[in-house]
């Protein structure tokens, strides 16, 4: 203390000097006490002195009402030193001590001045440290996750080594940008799980491990090593491989120790919480009795009692259901939407147990509401989807139960509502956004087992999958895989049992299996493999007049090629059975079938090789894409855009170079029924709302990135965009909802059918695919027949599935946008007259050779 005060006389305004009291008593927690005499000392000399009142109040951080005067005070001061780094450090620390006095309106006050002050300073730690104060606020109120995270890989963005900040100028800045390091990793880690976002959630999860060890700083330790265990916990409820429990039970007693060594209650419960979820008998009840007792709060209270009853729920459900009913009041009282999801949940899973079977699927309808309305707090757009997503294997459990307990029609009735109530909700909810869809409010229809065989075709089926594991991190039941056939003659379900590659669950090895058709040779025996898998027994008892196949798909499934699967190794592909589609959801479907659709005036607008942009916005310098190989020309997609124009004719269009541009397309797309997009394209995974198609920019207010947000606002209402280009159909395949796609973004614009790429073609094999499929559609094909009938053609030419299963029809396949083929013509007209013409140009010839032959011996006249 005498060298801190020896320091802080030479130098009073200095951050360090005030700072000295807190290193001393972080290195010797028994003197806290002494530091704050000492603080308290010099503040009473020096009231005005702005960083000891912004240190006393870290002093005193168990004291949140002397702390928060003290921050206040901090933060006024440093704003009249015109210090805006300080000023916005203070009203962070401000915001959290007034939440914990329950000063909403205050807390929130500290926010807004914060961010402004950051902005107006342009101070990249001051900017930094307002980004994650602001994801906090917004993680708080359970709203705009989305946008939380962005801000939170802003701030991480700015702070990361080597992004080019200047060497700290004192200690107290060091360990400031340490604080900002830290705190960017670990929220992003608490985020990710929210956003189902498990596989980033980890690396940030360990990131933030090993930069807490490395600087020594066991009480944040704790923390990020339970954020750690809380990804690996929702990792093996979702997929449970060999070896992953006990890896799960190491960590969890790691986190364990490090709460314990420095006082971390809050950690301590939660971290006794999940081992008494993987330990069993006497081990697993003292575990929760420490969490209840470590437990600060009533949420924290609430989840240990939740997490109790999920592991008694099988062998002592009416006292699970007792801890259930416990664990819903303290969420209720915590006000805690998520603790009273959670809780609700597992009410549901208790009152199968126990039953009867009505109240047991009340207590299930009540368990969904309570997750959706979680979804409904966040902004409409995709975040809705990314929060849904943690909980979309809750709504794989209640379908599951529903067709393995009882199986009669009415359980099957409400198994596919169930399914359709997770399926593409946000898609849905942007669709009604701009009127171009169903209602997503719960007295809008879903669709129906009843509606859907009444809207079926009699040579059609639609397929609607459930790819879930049979069994959870702890063995309790997790909902299986499951296969729903429709017809117009009636409804099968197949429970999908089969094992891959020595996996005893599907869902585990179909990412493995789908990558084997991204390349040379045909896998023939891995297609066999894979229907017999998924494929076999529902397609065994379909009626031979079947030719069309609409597949809702699951998870991994979204990118998968059906096309390739064949029934044994030397049978012909899928394709050459069927006619398919992917759609999102049934209700989808169902409206864009319901939908008429008017032909275009014209047929085509053909996007080709369009002049790369000569700058990068910001967002795109440095990015992953530019580094794969940049924007080169693309020859053969000229070559692909004249095809297409000489198939359908009537009045299509080719642009190319800087005629196909942005600003066109924005302005007005034209009387066409369809959009070819012959371009490059680049889809994001980590961040789905920089995926753009390339165009020209066509004017200076354009940069020719054609982002998701830009194509979501153009108005493709009824149209058919087909995207040339690299994995248009790919990207995050968010449970529940489907792919964060480029072709999603063209269904939010009003397209009923988009024509997308699982990966990338080559450009030889995507311009002779795009060909064939052009010359069907302008015969007067539908969509998916024309493709069928490309893929037919380039097997029959000896290409690998590479070439041809990686392009798919989503949406309504059944699209013609040339009834009766080009100009009009019938299907059959086109050859017919071709013949005609032939014999009528033979038989002109032959009159002149005729005539020729006759009047040769006539002398030829004198010409003048």
């Amino acid at each position: 203390m005498a060298d801190c005060e020896a320091r802080f006389a030479a130098a009073p305004e200095a951050d360090d000097s005030s700072y000295c009291f807190v290193e001393a008593a972080a290195a010797d927690p028994g003197r806290r006490a002494e530091a704050v005499r000492s603080t308290e000392a010099l503040l009473r000399r020096q009231p005005g002195n702005a960083w000891l009142s912004y240190f006393l109040g870290s002093l005193l951080w168990q004291e949140p009402r002397r702390s928060s005067d003290l921050f206040a005070a901090a933060a006024d001061r440093l704003a009249e030193r015109g210090l805006p780094q300080g000023e916005v450090r203070a009203c962070a620390n401000l915001y959290y001590k007034l939440l914990e006095q329950d000063r909403q309106r205050e807390a929130e006050a500290a926010v807004k001045r914060a961010v402004r002050v950051a902005d107006a300073s342009g101070d990249p730690l001051a900017v930094a440290r307002a980004r994650i104060l602001e994801s906090s606020f917004l993680t708080g109120r359970d709203q705009d996750l989305p946008r939380a995270y962005r801000l939170l890989l802003d701030a991480r963005e700015i702070v990361t080594p080597g992004a080019g900040l200047p060497h700290p100028s004192s200690r107290a800045e060091a360990q400031f940008i340490y604080t900002l390091r830290r705190d960017s990793l670990s929220n992003m880690s608490l985020l990710g799980v929210s956003l189902g976002r498990l596989g980033e959630a980890r690396r940030f999860a360990e990131e933030a491990v090993a930069l807490t060890v490395r600087e020594g700083d066991r009480s944040s330790e704790a923390v990020a090593r339970y954020r750690l265990l809380r990804v690996i916990r929702e990792q093996l409820y979702l997929l449970p491989v060999p070896g992953a429990k006990e890896t799960a039970l190491g960590i969890a007693r790691e986190t364990l120790a490090a709460a314990e060594a420095v006082g971390d209650r809050g950690t301590e419960a939660s971290a006794n919480g999940i081992l008494g979820l993987l330990t069993s008998g006497s081990v697993s009840e003292d575990h929760f009795l420490r969490c209840r007792e470590a437990a600060a709060t009533r949420t924290e209270a609430s989840y240990c009692r939740s997490q109790q009853a999920r592991r008694l729920t099988a062998d002592e459900p009416e006292r699970a259901m007792h801890l259930v009913d416990e664990a819903l009041d303290l969420a209720v009282e915590a006000n805690d939407s998520s603790a009273v999801a959670y809780a609700w949940r597992e009410r549901m899973r208790v009152s199968w147990r126990l039953g009867p079977p009505e109240q047991s699927i009340r207590d299930s309808m009540t368990a969904l509401t309570s997750i959706e309305l979680l979804r409904k707090l966040q902004a409409p757009g995709e975040g809705r989807a990314e929060v849904f997503a943690l909980w979309a294997s809750h709504y794989h459990w209640l379908t599951g139960r529903l067709l393995e307990e009882t199986g009669n029609a009415a359980d099957l009735d409400l198994a596919f509502e169930v399914q359709e109530r997770m399926r593409a909700r946000a898609l849905v909810d942007a669709l009604e956004a701009a009127q171009a869809g169903p209602a997503p409010s719960e007295d809008a229809p879903l669709a129906t087992l009843a509606r859907i065989r009444q809207s079926l075709e009699p040579d059609e089926a639609l397929l609607s999958f459930q790819i879930a594991n049979w069994k959870d991190m702890v063995g309790d039941f997790a909902g299986g895989s499951w296969l729903t056939v429709v017809t117009r003659g009636g409804v099968t379900v197949h429970p999908l049992r089969s094992s891959l590659a020595g996996r005893t669950e599907l869902r585990s090895a179909l990412d493995i299996f789908t990558g084997l058709f991204n390349g040379d040779g045909d896998n023939a025996t891995a297609a066999a493999t894979l229907y017999g898998a998924l494929l076999a027994d529902g397609l065994a008892g379909l009626d031979p007049g079947i030719r069309r196949l609409v597949i809702v798909p699951d998870d991994v499934l979204h990118r998968f090629p059906f096309a390739v699967l064949r029934s044994a190794p030397d049978a012909p592909p899928l394709a050459a059975r069927y006619e398919i589609a992917m759609v999102p959801s049934a209700t989808l479907w169902l409206h864009w079938r319901d939908e008429s659709s008017v032909p275009a005036a014209s047929a085509a607008l053909v996007l080709a090789d369009p002049e790369s942009p000569e700058a990068l916005p910001s967002a795109y310098r440095g990015a992953s894409f530019l580094k794969m190989g940049g924007l080169g020309a693309l020859p053969w997609a000229r070559r692909e855009g004249k095809s297409i124009v000489r198939h359908l004719g009537a009045g299509s269009r080719l642009l190319v170079g800087t005629e196909a541009a942005e600003s066109l397309l924005k302005k007005d797309p034209g009387p066409y029924g369809i959009l070819h997009f012959a371009t490059h394209a680049w889809t994001d995974d980590s961040e789905p709302e920089l995926s753009f198609v390339l165009l020209s920019p066509g004017s200076p207010a354009e940069d020719g990135f054609l982002q998701i947000r830009e194509i979501t606002r153009l108005n493709l209402r009824g149209r058919i965009a087909v995207l040339s280009t690299c994995s248009s159909a790919s990207g995050e395949v968010l449970r529940g909802e489907g792919v964060m796609s480029l072709a999603r973004a063209f269904f939010q614009a009003g397209a009923h059918t988009v024509v997308a790429t699982l990966w990338p073609l080559q450009d030889d094999d995507g311009a002779a695919l795009f060909d064939r499929f052009y010359e069907h559609l302008g015969q007067g094909l539908s969509v998916a027949a024309a493709l069928r009938a490309a893929q037919l053609d380039r097997i029959a030419e000896g290409a690998f599935p590479a070439a041809w299963a990686g392009v798919i029809v989503l949406g309504d396949g059944d699209r013609i946008p040339m009834p009766g083929g080009r100009r009009g013509l019938p299907p059959l007209a086109v050859p017919a007259i071709l013949t005609t013409a032939t014999l009528l140009f033979a038989g002109a010839i032959a009159f002149l050779v005729r005539r020729t032959n006759k009047n040769s011996h006539k002398s030829i006249p004198n010409l003048p």
